[in-house]
């Protein structure tokens, strides 16, 4: 039985900030920090997906549209990328299809978070608007999520930005193998 996503896309919204770092991380409290405060001043909004729903996600797209979706890590074995965050599972965006095709390009930004990182639009068409956020819509905690590379053999975590302290515990405790 497929399961049913508990959202719609791409009436959701990822408002982000990520940086990769290198191990071992050096005053990781500090750059944790320095991520919350870029996070509140210049984040990115885009529509997300989970990576586990990406073959549903697919199937359900409009047909005018074309949707690339490349869900390979692209966290360095040895370094560390942390993502401070806001997830929005229902947003109002800008749906106005155009007459021209479409094509999204989706990246794996952490965690299980899939985000189009690219819109093309046919250039006869000017509808540079579409996906522009309207409006979130709901609660969303600021969360810090913390994705080791490969050479850790640990899987994603995640903190509320309230638990800077268990967030630097964890990468304290990384240990490349």
């Amino acid at each position: 039985m497929k399961k049913k996503m508990i959202y719609t896309f791409p009436e959701t919204d990822f408002n982000y900030v990520s940086r990769d770092f290198l191990f071992p991380m050096k005053l990781a409290d500090k750059e944790i920090e320095k991520l919350i405060k870029l996070h509140e001043s210049d984040s990115r909004s885009v529509p997300f997906f989970l990576k586990s729903d990406a073959k549903q996600v697919e199937q359900n797209i409009s047909n005018k549209w074309k949707l690339e979706i490349n869900t390979n890590n692209t966290i360095k074995p040895k370094s560390i990328r942390i993502v401070i965050y806001n997830a929005y599972w229902r947003a109002e965006r800008n749906l106005n299809e155009p007459n021209d095709s479409v094509s999204l390009k989706a990246i794996y930004i952490g965690g299980d978070f899939m985000i189009i990182d690219k819109i093309k639009i046919d250039e006869s068409n000017n509808n540079t608007n579409l996906l522009s956020l309207e409006r979130a819509i709901g609660n969303s905690p600021t969360m810090i999520s913390i994705t080791p590379g490969a050479a850790y053999k640990v899987d994603y975590t995640e903190f509320s930005t309230y638990e800077v302290d268990k967030a630097v515990d964890f990468i304290q405790m990384l240990k490349l193998v």
